[in-house]
């Protein structure tokens, strides 16, 4: 698969990840998107798509023909295009950052976990538009024009909730100690009680503070095990042995850690993160 991975512009790190730009999906079963705790917008040109579990060949989710909002996943995903499609390239994607959709939108994100939202819908009340996005022909001239629709959606934000900033500081605090953070570290470092934390994390980015540490864990480690080798003295996270490790990570993935690299080059896996 030919991807590229483009970094949004400065004023936009707050709430875009990256641009992802798909111009050939030669080798698009091979291609996985690691779970991630934000979410993807397909900018899609009627594409009959669908996203499945990387290990099952039956679709799990139907990408809408239009612009959509993708579901926050635990699984392990893949691309799929139905047999004799006659695809547009490029395919472009915008990764947002976890808190993103309720800093533009104010909105709840649990939906997210079960349904595609069209785009249209997160718009409603907006004078907000990328409709005319295809008019442009060039890559860069295409993703100029979603940087300034982003720009337009951050301008009508409401102000940012003391919930949100305070879920953005945790999830800095999680990036920072991802080895050996758990729950209750949370709470005592920036005194929360279990049921608000948990309250402001389903509705501010979809997931309970325990699912997303596992998701990031995850995601470091499956990257980590990817690029260098499988080593456990040398991962350093915070399990009691490697069966304990194994027992996490099976919830993603049933290839286990000492065998995924193996797995990966085996059968030509390209993985989204791994180009990060």
């Amino acid at each position: 698969m030919n991807i590229s991975i483009i970094q949004p512009a400065h004023e936009l790190k707050s709430i875009i990840k990256n641009f992802l730009v798909i111009e050939s999906l030669e080798s698009f079963e091979t291609f996985w998107i690691l779970p991630t705790a934000g979410n993807f917008i397909f900018f899609n040109l009627g594409l009959d798509a669908f996203l499945h579990d990387y290990e099952i060949d039956q679709t799990s989710f139907s990408l809408p023909k239009d612009i959509a909002v993708s579901i926050k996943s635990n699984n392990i995903i893949r691309l799929g295009v139905q047999k004799g499609h006659n695809i547009t390239f490029p395919i472009l994607a915008v990764e947002l950052l976890p808190t993103a959709c309720n800093r533009l939108f104010s909105e709840s994100t649990v939906d997210l976990n079960c349904v595609y939202q069209p785009f249209s819908q997160c718009l409603k009340e907006k004078d907000v538009s990328f409709d005319d996005l295809y008019k442009y022909k060039s890559v860069d001239e295409q993703i100029r024009y979603i940087e300034t629709g982003f720009f337009k959606l951050k301008e009508l934000a409401s102000p940012m909730d003391d919930a949100c900033e305070n879920i953005e500081g945790i999830i800095e605090y999680i990036c920072e100690t991802i080895r050996r953070i758990n729950v209750t570290d949370i709470l005592e470092e920036f005194n929360y009680s279990r049921s608000s934390l948990e309250r402001d994390f389903r509705r501010i980015i979809g997931y309970t503070p325990k699912e997303l540490i596992q998701i990031m864990r995850f995601g470091m480690i499956c990257k980590d095990v990817i690029m260098n080798g499988y080593d456990y003295m040398q991962l350093e996270y915070d399990f009691f042995d490697q069966s304990h490790m194994n027992k996490a990570l099976r919830k993603f993935i049933d290839v286990p850690p000492s065998k995924l690299q193996a797995y990966v080059q085996e059968n030509n896996i390209e993985v989204y993160q791994a180009n990060e």
